[in-house]
């Protein structure tokens, strides 16, 4: 559109003539020249409001609930990242809705459901706000579904992956998954496992939580139908210190390999126990994402080059020479 103040001479469209009844000049308009000024003074009010507009508008804000004050977890430091990124980039093209910016709102949850709760609720209450993002922590995620039903508040799991975040009785639901969820993991695992270790016979330690719930039934289901046969479960809490004696009874039960759902401090754990062990006692560890979600590296240590450790991945930067992963690995320096 040019200039509103550039059609100051179409607007001398409206002139002066002779009146042919006397001397008395008098405006003369056709048709077609009212129409044009009509529309000139229009874009030129449109311009005007549009400016007033962009002056006084309001951010579109998006919600991040995560395990912040977590002690070994760096998950929602990870997705705030992400987050922020793919924001940035939006705000920079020129925003949302006729050029509102996004605005990133943040919380801590601690990993604990029922502060993510109170936290939910407290977001939901901001006016302008289309939605709340978690993290790692599945059993947060599992309590805000009803309440997010409830208030009719779209969430997102980004990095949490219990099935029933999802899958559940709510219709329309509100619950979006990014990523991977239990029972897509169940069938990698365990083919990973069959194929890559030659382990038909496995043993499942498990997070005693919803999160290790969830995979205990993908993981049985999936196993009848790869034909591998899961000689025991165990069960850790978090804040154990050892799970040595959990693995050695898998291992005496015929285990050839471990499928391990935990995050990063009870998985550290077993990777320095079996560390300890001769080399002929070390089977393959297969282990879920969740302790990726950590200091998982540090926390392990030298032990870590000792055991035969696989873990599942839905995405890396490594060896992606695509420009939205060159784009984001340059906004993160």
């Amino acid at each position: 559109m040019p200039h509103p103040f550039s059609s100051y001479a179409q607007v001398q469209h409206c002139f002066w003539s002779q009146n042919i009844l006397g001397s008395r000049l008098m405006p003369s308009f056709s048709t077609r020249s009212y129409a044009a000024v009509m529309l000139i003074l229009w874009s030129l009010f449109m311009v005007l409001a549009n400016l007033a507009q962009a002056a006084d508008k309001k951010p579109i804000f998006i919600g991040l609930d995560a395990e912040f004050g977590h002690k070994t977890s760096t998950s929602a430091q990870a997705v705030q990242q992400g987050m922020q990124i793919a924001m940035d980039e939006i705000n920079r093209a020129g925003g949302v809705l006729n050029g509102r910016k996004l605005k990133l709102l943040i919380s801590d949850n601690r990993s604990i459901p029922a502060i993510g709760v109170d936290n939910l609720k407290r977001m939901a209450a901001t006016p302008d706000l289309v939605g709340v993002f978690g993290a790692k922590f599945s059993p947060v995620i599992i309590e805000w579904v009803p309440v997010a039903q409830q208030l009719e508040l779209p969430i997102f799991a980004t990095w949490s992956s219990a099935d029933e975040i999802t899958d559940h009785g709510y219709f329309p639901s509100y619950c979006f998954r990014l990523s991977l969820k239990d029972t897509w993991a169940a069938s990698t695992l365990l083919r990973f496992a069959l194929e890559e270790r030659q382990a038909s016979r496995v043993g499942l330690l498990l997070a005693n939580l919803s999160w290790g719930q969830s995979n205990q039934l993908a993981i049985r289901e999936e196993a009848q139908h790869q034909g591998i046969s899961i000689v025991g479960e165990r069960w850790f809490n978090l804040g154990d210190k050892s799970l040595l004696a959990l693995y050695q009874d898998l291992r005496e039960a015929g285990a050839e390999a471990i499928i391990l759902i935990a995050n990063e401090t009870e998985g550290s754990l077993l990777v320095k126990d079996v560390a300890s062990l001769p080399a002929s006692q070390r089977l393959p560890i297969i282990s879920h994402w969740g302790i990726t979600g950590g200091n998982f590296a540090q926390l392990t240590g030298s032990a870590l080059e000792q055991v035969d450790l696989s873990v599942i991945q839905t995405y890396s930067f490594i060896d992606d020479p695509s420009p939205a992963a060159k784009r984001v690995l340059a906004a993160l320096k």
